[in-house]
């Protein structure tokens, strides 16, 4: 409608030319950011903003997740109960290598990221931070992650680069979003336009407008639950699925603080059939890499899961415990292929489809 037009517009028009962060798309982020100039609105491809940003810099520098030849990346470390970054292998990196720009995120970490505690060790080392929060964006939004931004005194411990996709735990339409510190400016548009980006697909800027409308809370989702209380969901839904799990048998690889979990396979077990086995009854999943896996990339040794998109139709915690039963049974192969797509049917029917 013509009112609908015109809150797209206003939130649009005030990204683009004022951003001011406490009334617009940040404003229920943790703090209002400070130095922040620019947004970019990229609409095409998630890659983008990632892409517009690294050409900047001389490598080498640490990106998440994958084994690539100019990545220098930082080791996990077990302590009782869980793989988590290691803060002094961080630092004894940044001193060997010595980095421009550091890299933090990741699309297969279950824990939380302190992004402040890093890049203030970054920072001390002459190193630029990028934090990339494209799966964990929603949950900062909701004060429920540490966030890369900061302000006031601690406006020193921000990242100076943010890069984030509007479709995961956001709940907005495919496309992404760069934020930076207002000095990189000119720098990064160089790159975006015309290096990295085309013309501007209205319809997703508008539909990313609209996410923003949901998480500021002056629109709503259609089953009227406010943006918090969804990404609160997703937390309790998510946690539901890795008990329901661990307690079918299955070995937790880092108890999950965010919107996914991460599982080991039995070690005589190929991830991808069963991955194939899992997409015969409805169960779309992910094959993943585990910290140190010896099994290859294409065939490694976990499963990555999360429960943001089912939560937004509905699901619920006993029904998140269902899943997790019936991908056990999957695994285990304790359950017919028949019955358990009976299961998945009428756990499907019994979810809202609201588009």
């Amino acid at each position: 409608t013509a009112q609908d037009f015109e809150k797209f517009t206003k939130i649009l028009v005030n990204i683009n030319k004022e951003f001011d962060l406490n009334l617009n798309i940040l404003a229920n982020f943790e703090s209002v950011i400070e130095g922040v100039q620019f947004c970019p609105v990229e609409a095409e491809t998630p890659c983008g903003p990632s892409d517009a940003t690294t050409p900047v810099f001389t490598l080498p520098h640490f990106v998440h997740e994958g084994n690539l030849d100019f990545a220098n990346q930082i080791t996990l470390t077990k302590n009782q109960v869980c793989w988590e970054i290691d803060e002094a292998d961080f630092e004894a990196k940044l001193i060997e290598f010595k980095p421009k720009l550091t890299i933090l995120g990741g699309s297969s970490y279950p824990r939380l990221i302190n992004f402040a505690r890093l890049t203030k060790i970054a920072h001390r080392h002459g190193s630029l931070i990028l934090a990339d929060v494209a799966h964990i964006n929603g949950l900062i939004a909701s004060g429920l992650h540490f966030s890369p931004f900061q302000s006031g005194e601690l406006a020193n411990f921000g990242a100076d680069f943010v890069t984030m996709t509007t479709h995961k735990t956001l709940r907005g339409p495919r496309g992404a979003m760069i934020f930076m510190k207002k000095e990189w400016e000119k720098t990064i548009n160089k790159t975006i336009f015309p290096g990295t980006s085309g013309g501007p697909h209205f319809n997703k800027i508008a539909a990313i407008g609209q996410s923003c409308l949901e998480i500021l809370g002056e629109d709503f989702y259609p089953d009227g639950v406010s943006f918090d209380d969804y990404s609160q969901n997703v937390l309790e839904t998510c946690k539901a699925l890795e008990n329901s799990l661990a307690k079918n048998g299955l070995e937790i690889i880092s108890p999950t603080q965010n919107h996914l979990c991460l599982i080991k396979l039995p070690d005589n077990s190929d991830s991808l059939e069963i991955q194939q086995k899992l997409e015969k009854i409805g169960i779309i999943c992910n094959r993943n890499v585990l910290p140190f896996d010896k099994k290859s990339a294409w065939r490694p040794s976990g499963l990555r899961l999360g429960t943001a998109a089912l939560t937004s139709r509905g699901l619920t915690i006993e029904m998140a415990e269902k899943i997790g039963k019936i991908i056990a049974d999957v695994i285990f192969e304790a359950e017919t292929e028949e019955n358990l797509k009976k299961e998945v049917e009428n756990l499907v029917k019994s979810l809202n489809w609201w588009y």
